[in-house]
């Protein structure tokens, strides 16, 4: 098929229009890329920095919830340290208080008898006492019994040995008596020092009468001390109720 000379001009014209189009482009674009690279001190392109910078927000923020999650974690671990603590103290403070409990127990078992054996009064001084301590006594109107107050303990220890019978059932007894010694009521308690109020009543019966010769109720306040042998009265002051 023949071209017609106009056409063919035409389209030669078109052609060169479109070169010319095409390498201006490039030249401007070139032109672009040099004002660019001379623009950034690193001849990174703006959108590559910009992306850059958008990397090092998230990696900044990422070590910040890190180290918030670490702090939380440290947090945490002290509280459940600090709970334990708490808990094994007050394991043994009660452990404490069950101790003071039995050794108020062993008052009058020791001291009267426990059915089969009779008065341990020597290892009742030693046992519940630490001998260094007052031993004081108080009537109904606050005033001091000066003959049941001692300013040692051991010397009302001592006092109570010497009247402890040399056999048992004491056959030139005719009566029995018994501490009772009721729970106390803590005021204070550490694993070291405690101080309690016990209620308690003395009970004196004729021998197989069941007939009851005296009843003396008693309040004892006590210091108490943690020793290398357990716990031990320091001080103790009873107050007569009746």
């Amino acid at each position: 098929m023949q071209t017609h000379p106009l056409s063919r001009r035409a389209t030669i014209r078109t052609l060169a229009a479109l070169i010319l189009a095409g390498g201006l482009a490039v030249a401007l674009l070139l032109a672009t890329n040099e004002n660019s690279a001379s623009a950034s001190p690193t001849a990174v392109p703006r959108s590559v920095e910009a992306q850059l910078t958008h990397l090092q927000n998230s990696v900044t923020q990422l070590r910040q919830r890190t180290q918030t999650l670490f702090a939380n974690a440290h947090s945490a671990q002290q509280r459940v340290i600090a709970a334990q603590k708490k808990l094994t103290y007050n394991q043994q403070i009660e452990a404490a208080k069950q101790a003071i409990t039995d050794q108020d127990s062993l008052y009058g078992l020791l001291f009267n008898g426990n059915g089969p054996d009779g008065p341990r009064r020597a290892l009742w001084g030693r046992k519940i006492f630490t001998g260094e301590g007052p031993f004081l006594a108080y009537n109904w109107k606050n005033e001091l019994i000066q003959s049941q107050s001692y300013a040692h303990m051991k010397e009302e220890i001592e006092g109570a040995v010497d009247t402890q019978p040399g056999t048992w059932p004491d056959p030139t007894s005719t009566k029995g008596s018994m501490h009772y010694m009721f729970p106390p009521t803590f005021k204070s308690i550490n694993l070291k020092h405690a101080v309690t109020i016990t209620p308690s009543m003395s009970v004196s019966a004729t021998k197989e009468s069941q007939t009851p010769v005296t009843i003396t109720i008693r309040v004892y306040h006590d210091d108490w001390e943690h020793t290398s042998q357990g716990w031990r009265k320091t001080k103790s002051v009873w107050f007569r109720l009746d």
